[in-house]
Formats: C-alpha cells, sequence, structure tokens
C-alpha cells in the first residue's frame, strides 16, 4: 500500500543520510508540512472518533511506524543545527519526547541529542536508561532529581529539567510498557508511583512544569490566553472547547495520583490544581449528557471532594469560590430535587466535604438567582420531601445537616 511503501523510501533514504542531509531543504519541508501537519493531525482526529477509529483502524495503526520512518532519518543526520528549518525540527522533537511509546521518545532524545547541546550531552546515557524497561526503576535511583547526591550541574539544571520532566511524564503516559502482560493497571499505576515519588526532591517552581505538561492539552481549543485567570474566563462565559471523556478521565486519574503521591509538598501550586479541576468541570457541563458523561461528572465531583478535605488550609479566592459554585453547584442546583434522588455520588459528595469542616460552612449560605435565590442547603434538603429518594441519599443528607449542628454546638462550647 501507498503508506508502507512511502515508509520504506524514507528508511532507504536513512541508509545514505549524508546524501539526504545535503537535500535536506527538500526533505524537512515533507517532514514537517507533508506529514506531521497534514497527515499526522488527521490520522490523530480519526483515532480520538471512537466511531472513525474502528472504521480506519489499519491507517491509524500505521501513525507510528510513519512518525519513526521520518524521525530515524532525521537522528542520522551530521549537523542537525545547519538544517532548513532546523529550531522547528528541535523544538518538535522536544514535544515528542513526551509520547507515550519510548521508541518515538528514544528517536526523538536521539536527534536532540544531534544537535550536540551542552546541557544535554553529559546526561545522554541516563536518559536513555530511562528509557529501558529493564533500567527504569534503577536508573530512578541512581539518577536522584535534586538533594545533595544529584548529579544534574546547577548550570545545567534549568534547561535540563524540562527534557527529563518529558521524558517522565511519556513514562506515565505508557499503557502498556513491558508488553501486555506487564502492562496491566496495576503495573501503570505502580510505575506512576514510582516517578512521582522521585519529584519529591524539585522545587514547586520545576514541579510546576510537569503540571503544566499535563494538562495543558485541556486548555487548547479556548480563548485562554497564557497567565489569564481561569476562574475570570469561566464566569464571564469564555469559549469552551470540546473534549472526550476518555481525556477527561485520564486527567481526573493523573489529579488523584498527584495529590496522593506529592499532596503534603504542595503549597504555591494548588491554586493551578484547582484551576484544571475547575476547567474540567467546565468542560463537562459543555459535553451532551450520557452515562459515560454522568460517570466522569461524579469522579470529577469526588476529586472535589477530595481536595477540600485534604487541603482545609487552602486560602480560596472569591473569583475561584464563584466559579466553583458555577460550575458544580448553580448548573445541578436547580434539578437536584427530582434528578438527584438516586445515588450519593457526585454534589452530596463535596456537600459531605463541606460539612465536615466548619470553615466550609459559609458555603450553604451562598444562594443564585437560578435556584430562586434559595440557600444550598434549603434547595439540597428538599429531597428528603420525595418518597422516591434513596435511603442513602436520605442518610447522606441526614450526614451533612448532623455535621452542621454538631460542629455549631462544638464551637459554641469552646466559646
Amino acid at each position: 500500500d501507498h503508506i508502507s511503501y512511502r515508509n520504506h523510501l524514507w528508511d532507504i533514504l536513512g541508509r545514505c543520510a549524508n546524501l539526504a542531509e545535503a537535500k535536506n531543504r527538500d526533505i524537512v519541508p515533507f517532514f514537517l508540512d507533508n506529514f506531521m501537519q497534514t497527515e499526522y493531525i488527521e490520522i490523530r482526529k480519526l483515532a480520538d472518533d471512537s466511531e472513525m477509529e474502528e472504521a480506519h483502524k489499519s491507517v491509524i495503526q500505521t501513525t507510528v511506524k510513519s512518525l519513526l520512518s521520518h524521525l530515524n532519518l532525521f537522528s542520522k543526520f551530521a549537523d542537525l543545527k545547519s538544517l532548513h528549518r532546523s529550531q522547528e525540527l528541535k523544538d518538535l522533537v522536544h514535544s515528542l519526547l513526551c509520547h507515550k511509546l519510548s521508541s518515538v521518545q528514544k528517536v526523538s532524545l536521539d536527534i536532540l541529542v544531534g544537535y550536540k547541546l551542552k546541557y544535554l550531552s553529559p546526561y545522554k546515557e541516563n536518559l536513555g536508561r530511562l528509557l529501558e524497561d529493564r533500567d527504569f526503576k534503577a536508573e530512578l535511583l541512581n539518577f536522584p532529581l535534586g538533594g545533595d547526591d544529584t548529579q544534574i550541574k546547577k548550570e545545567h539544571r534549568a534547561d535540563l529539567l524540562p527534557v527529563i520532566l518529558r521524558l517522565l511524564y511519556g513514562r506515565m503516559r505508557a499503557v502498556k510498557a513491558g508488553g501486555r502482560k506487564k502492562g496491566g493497571k496495576g503495573t501503570v499505576n505502580a510505575r506512576r508511583g514510582l516517578i512521582l515519588q522521585h519529584m519529591m526532591e524539585l522545587s514547586e517552581q520545576e514541579m510546576l512544569i510537569f503540571f503544566e505538561l499535563v494538562f495543558k492539552d485541556l486548555f487548547t481549543g479556548s480563548n485562554l490566553v497564557e497567565g489569564e485567570n481561569v476562574a475570570e474566563y469561566i464566569l464571564r462565559g469564555g469559549e469552551c472547547p470540546a473534549k472526550t471523556t476518555k481525556q477527561l478521565q485520564a486527567c481526573i486519574e493523573m489529579m488523584q495520583v498527584i495529590m496522593s503521591k506529592l499532596g503534603q509538598l504542595l503549597n504555591n501550586n494548588l491554586n493551578y490544581l484547582v484551576s484544571v479541576i475547575i476547567w474540567m468541570g467546565y468542560i463537562v457541563n459543555n459535553l451532551p449528557y450520557t452515562d459515560t458523561v454522568r460517570s466522569v461528572r461524579n469522579n470529577l465531583y469526588s476529586l472535589l471532594a477530595t481536595f477540600y478535605t485534604k487541603y482545609s488550609d487552602f486560602k480560596w479566592e472569591e473569583t475561584s469560590i464563584e466559579a466553583t459554585l458555577s460550575v458544580f453547584v448553580w448548573k445541578l442546583l436547580p434539578k437536584f430535587e427530582t434528578d438527584f434522588i438516586h445515588s450519593s455520588s457526585g454534589l452530596l459528595q463535596v456537600l459531605l466535604a463541606w460539612s465536615k469542616d466548619r470553615k466550609y460552612h459559609f458555603f450553604f449560605q451562598r444562594t443564585s438567582i437560578s435556584v430562586g435565590n434559595s440557600r444550598i442547603l434549603e434547595k439540597t434538603c428538599k429531597v428528603l420531601e420525595n418518597p422516591s429518594t434513596n435511603p442513602k441519599v436520605i442518610m447522606t443528607i441526614l450526614t451533612v445537616i448532623h455535621n452542621l449542628v454538631h460542629e455549631d454546638e462544638a464551637s459554641m462550647e469552646v466559646d
């Protein structure tokens, strides 16, 4: 077929790389424009659509082979800095370090090393071992990112860490690293935990580089300007990008692992994590309602409830509070007494988290025009009047009321 034949031609070019390099002004546009900006993007769109994916499965499966055929040629060039559109190629392979397949990461790293960067060359063997399954765990232990034992020189740190964090993020994304038998969910979670534990030596500013790598795709497709306040953007009704439930669920799971493994080390970055949680809620609210969307939404409410419980000392900005209520509360509360009587998941989990800490009790007094200026607690308690309400829902609401009364009585005794 056409694609396999084309890939074979690129492989042949790799056998005479010196001649291909001499013709780089022709070859580079073939890769950057014809392949990456056209074919690669279109095939990825097909892969993101479950119906189209099944119909075009054979084409989609060729994407990685095609990408590797192109990249392998550039890894054999002798003078990458002198190439036509050299900086574009460098930026591209830098982004491909995040790829979930180690084969793509390896050749991308080879190309980056080929640029003979002073901050990268001394560590190329260490980075290479991070991409080998058999050496991965040992190299994590032998190559600390911070502390007194780190091998990273101070003058290299600012440029090298983004490279390392991209490689580690790619390793975290790898679902079947080490083969199908070794790529189960337990193995993936263990690898994620190991990587995040390895990042404990980083400063919060360095951790933020990693967090932005993990969640940046959530913001593509919006009109959000870099540095703009996410909560303010949501409150003014900024354009919401379309994302898949699969992508949202992956980000929720990643946030759960981050809060679990790095939770006690986070302080300044909590504002960023809050903005991501609110943003995911904003996206979910704009998706057509399905059972899958409901499941993702409930998981998101559970994540928000965990944040309230885990970071009770976090100082919420008023705009973040308003955006949170707009996304997670006012949207659902008008129909709460009729549509949310069967399960104690979702919004009730957030209310339960609020009730457990006196600091959050003021939320229950908030009102909105969308609910006829009724208070949150008043609107929620109307569920108790419905004879069809599930006993678990009733018990959860009674627990919320008990917590509110108990906390208030306890504070009166202290006073």
